[in-house]
């Protein structure tokens, strides 16, 4: 993978993530402008290194530590944008952790689905 490629795929990947997570967001009656707002800058610092981290482990250890990796570091993001939510969040309604792992679910699995088509 060159740096372009890297570059894209990365680019490709936050966009597809907060596009994700803000319309969950939406659905899960997240309405205040500052709270997406909030989600978006939030996943501005989480995305890139959930992306980054595991290409370069995949590239230089091989598949099973790439998915460690990644495992490792969706558990770190859900609960490191929890606690952000917890206490940046106007939004009271549901337990913050619960609307983070909620948000990381919904955008990597309909991350995924939408990689695999393109």
């Amino acid at each position: 993978m060159t740096l372009n490629e890297l570059l894209l795929t990365m680019a490709r990947c936050l966009v597809l993530t907060i596009i994700i997570e803000v319309i969950v967001g939406l659905v899960l009656g997240i309405k205040n402008k500052n709270d997406i707002i909030k989600i978006v800058i939030v996943n501005v610092i989480t995305n890139p290194i959930v992306v980054f981290v595991p290409i370069v482990v995949y590239y230089y250890l091989g598949h099973n530590y790439y998915v460690i990796s990644l495992l490792t570091l969706e558990v770190i993001t859900v609960l490191f944008e929890g606690y952000i939510y917890k206490v940046k969040f106007d939004y009271k309604r549901l337990n913050p952790f619960y609307i983070s792992l909620l948000l990381n679910l919904s955008s990597y699995f309909i991350g995924e689905l939408i990689n695999n088509f393109l």
